[in-house]
């Protein structure tokens, strides 16, 4: 069973956001390990860096045989929380905040990493906000104070990572997310590639 979010309503092709509900019948835990990952970034604004675009790809294709990497660009951050909305409850959300969020090292990012996908069915969901940052409604309640009305009410709060105390475009945080989710992998394999 599945359910289609349209990306945007111009007069273009429409995209689709595609998600299948992990079945009843396997734990999150196991899917974790018996189906291919997912990270899908969820972003407003579009990268206009050829070189960002190239290095995104690149770290894409070194995930491929384990993890699916998608992005889906908003309009505005109305659109966004829209997309936020469609994420099933059982899959895990992410957000990126410089100012909120918590801090990790490489390891231990790959720790946090491998546990939201084993809490959210082997799929995760990362917002990375526009040049304002992430809308307000998202950070009003993210400690699991889910007061009445706020926009976690009834689903799981996400977890809030900083990649740096720096500022950054949101394009070139996505690629650093990227590069730290493929590091993650490369650390659980215990690859040469982490030092």
């Amino acid at each position: 069973m599945g359910f289609v979010v349209p990306l945007s309503t111009s007069s273009s092709p429409r995209r689709h956001l595609r998600h299948h509900l992990p079945s009843r019948s396997h734990s999150p835990r196991l899917l974790s390990w018996c189906s291919k990952l997912r990270v899908r970034l969820l972003s407003v604004g579009k990268t206009r860096e050829a070189w960002l675009d190239a290095a995104i790809s690149e770290y894409a294709r070194r995930l491929r045989s384990a993890v699916d990497l998608e992005t889906c660009w908003a309009r505005d951050d109305a659109q966004l929380l829209s997309l936020i909305r469609a994420v099933p409850d059982s899959e895990r959300v992410m957000l990126l905040d410089g100012q909120r969020g918590r801090l990790y090292t490489s390891e231990r990012f790959a720790d946090a990493l491998f546990r939201e996908w084993e809490r959210g069915g082997s799929r995760l969901s990362v917002v990375i906000g526009g040049a304002a940052g992430l809308p307000r409604e998202l950070l009003t309640d993210t400690e699991g104070n889910r007061a009445s009305g706020g926009f976690w009410q009834g689903r799981q709060a996400p977890l809030v990572v900083s990649l740096s105390p720096l500022t950054f475009t949101h394009q070139l945080a996505r690629l650093i997310l990227v590069e730290q989710v493929y590091r993650a992998w490369e650390i659980r394999h215990n690859t040469p590639y982490h030092k």
